[in-house]
Formats: C-alpha cells, sequence, structure tokens
C-alpha cells in the first residue's frame, strides 16, 4: 500500500484556490493550481473583504498584511441621488466579529495569496485551460488541458470563477450562469479626488433613480488608492459593447447617466482612467457541488 501524500489539484488561482492550496498543505495534502490565464499583476477592481473572509486570511498568516496594503472599512453609509444621508450599515465590524472587514484592490489581494501559495510550496501552473475530467472510480482523477497536458490527483477542487468549467463537469445538468440585466463600471481614483469629502474609513454608496454609485479608500497609495464603482441598467448593451467605445466616450456616458448626482461623484467620474467594464452575472443554487468523494 502506498504511502504517498494524498495530492488536490485545484482549478482556478483567483481567490479561494490559493487559500484552498495553503490550508491543504498545513494538513498533509499536496496541491497544485492550474489556472487558465498568464500570471499577471494589476488586473480587477477594488473589494471588500467581510470580517469572516479576515479571520480566513488570518489563519494563513496574512491579515495584517492585507491590513497595512488595503484600507480598514468602520461601516457603509448610504445616500440619495441629492446627496442625503440615509443609513449606514456594518458598524464596529472589528469589536463585533473579532476582525474588521477590508477594502483592498483584487489585483493586490491575488499578488498576497500567489506569493503566499509559493512559499508554501503549493505547485501553480499557468496558462492551463481545463476542458475535461476523467473520474476513474478509485484510480487518481485526471484533468485534460487544452494545451494536450494533464494532471493526476487523487481528488479535485474548482475554483474557477462564476464560467466553472468544473461546475459543467460536475453537474452537467445544473444552472448555468445568468445576466442580472446590469452592467458594472469601476476603476481607481487618486486619493486627491476625494480632498472636498473626507470619508475616512467609510463607504459611500449613492443610490439613485435607476442605479448607483459608491466609493472609498482601498489602499494607501495616494495615487491610485480610492475604488469606485457604478452599477446602471445594461439598456441592450452588453459589457462588451461598451468596452469597444473609446475612453473619451465611455467617461461620456458616465456622466451623462450619473448628471446631478451629489459631489464627489462628478469629479471622480472626470478622474477616471482605465475604466473596467464588466456583467453582472449570478448563478442559481445548485442542487450539488460534489461527486465521489473518496478522501
Amino acid at each position: 500500500m502506498s504511502n504517498r501524500p494524498r495530492k488536490a489539484l485545484i482549478i482556478g488561482a483567483g481567490i479561494a484556490g490559493p487559500v484552498t492550496a495553503i490550508l491543504l498543505r498545513r494538513a498533509g495534502i499536496e496541491s497544485a493550481i492550474y489556472e487558465a490565464w498568464p500570471y499577471s499583476k494589476g488586473i480587477g477592481g477594488g473589494l471588500q473583504i467581510a470580517p469572516n473572509g479576515m479571520h480566513v486570511l488570518d489563519e494563513i498568516g496574512l491579515a495584517n498584511e492585507l491590513i497595512s496594503r488595503g484600507s480598514i472599512a468602520e461601516s457603509f453609509d448610504f445616500y440619495s441621488q441629492s446627496g442625503e444621508r440615509l443609513g449606514s450599515i456594518n458598524r464596529d465590524m472589528a469589536r463585533r466579529f473579532g476582525q474588521p472587514a477590508v477594502n483592498v484592490c483584487r489585483a493586490t489581494l491575488n499578488e498576497i495569496l500567489i506569493d503566499k501559495a509559493w512559499c508554501a510550496c503549493v505547485s501553480l501552473y499557468f496558462e492551463k485551460r481545463l476542458i475535461k475530467i476523467e473520474d476513474r472510480g478509485d484510480q487518481p482523477i485526471i484533468a485534460y488541458f487544452s494545451d494536450g497536458t494533464t494532471a493526476e490527483g487523487d481528488f479535485l477542487i474548482g475554483a474557477d470563477g462564476v464560467h466553472s468549467v468544473v461546475r459543467r463537469q460536475v453537474v452537467p445538468d445544473g444552472p448555468q450562469p445568468f445576466d442580472t440585466g446590469l452592467i458594472g463600471f469601476g476603476g481607481f481614483v487618486p486619493h486627491a479626488v476625494l480632498d472636498g469629502r473626507p470619508i475616512g474609513r467609510h463607504v459611500e454608496t449613492t443610490f439613485g433613480k435607476s442605479g448607483f454609485f459608491g466609493y472609498g479608500y482601498c489602499s494607501p497609495d495616494p495615487n491610485d488608492g480610492v475604488m469606485w464603482w457604478s452599477t446602471q441598467p445594461a439598456h441592450g448593451m452588453d459589457a462588451a459593447m461598451f468596452r469597444a467605445l473609446d475612453h473619451a466616450t465611455l467617461k461620456q456616458h458616465l456622466r451623462g447617466f450619473h448628471h446631478g448626482w451629489h459631489d464627489p461623484i462628478p469629479d471622480i467620474v472626470d478622474a477616471a482612467e482605465n475604466i473596467v467594464v464588466t456583467d453582472t452575472l449570478d448563478v442559481a443554487t445548485l442542487p450539488t457541488w460534489s461527486r465521489s468523494a473518496r478522501c
């Protein structure tokens, strides 16, 4: 009987994949991560890690680093289109849950996690696009990739996002991603854009008649440390159509949609560069998310 360590194949090197691999290594299980895209830095917008996520990052020794490279968010404050304050949620998170909520650039978070995984001796392979999984009963699972290579492991974990190939293999008749009819715009602007509205450690979100706009600090970097986003009805256009527009036309669209909204929203739109546009997708609850668990 072989005494070799069990091995996990993890598909996807975003957020969940590296964290899972690090924790599996700690449990004595070898892990290899396969990512469809080339290794890259600087991709993505801003996001917030809630206290439960921060507890996971603390477990792998990364909470303090994330706080130092991100920005603690002490509340979500809501405003009307004219600037009237409507209310606030998620206050005193650190006191209530033992960890704060932290805003961070997704690229920064991904860089931290990939570096930690490498330091934990996790094998990472990029430009490995999964095309098929072969489950052979009591034999190792085989993952097939588009470049003609394969990999074998005792079990396979899907962490490959909303368009998950693993999900389609494991639950072929399960629900598929669907478009919610909303388009998301976003990016980063310098700290100086908020000089006229010192928001401190608060995320501010404005609800308009047909969309919303949000912003908050996500990094100590004064040149690129404020994240912003605009969510609005697609009105028959998808993200690819918006991305095909030149920068001036895209910015003019945002100016028009948010015309008359309270300060500093017009200043944020004017300062926006490298605007990211994404479709807003969702997936219905899955009937199951596992098959033939043998480990």
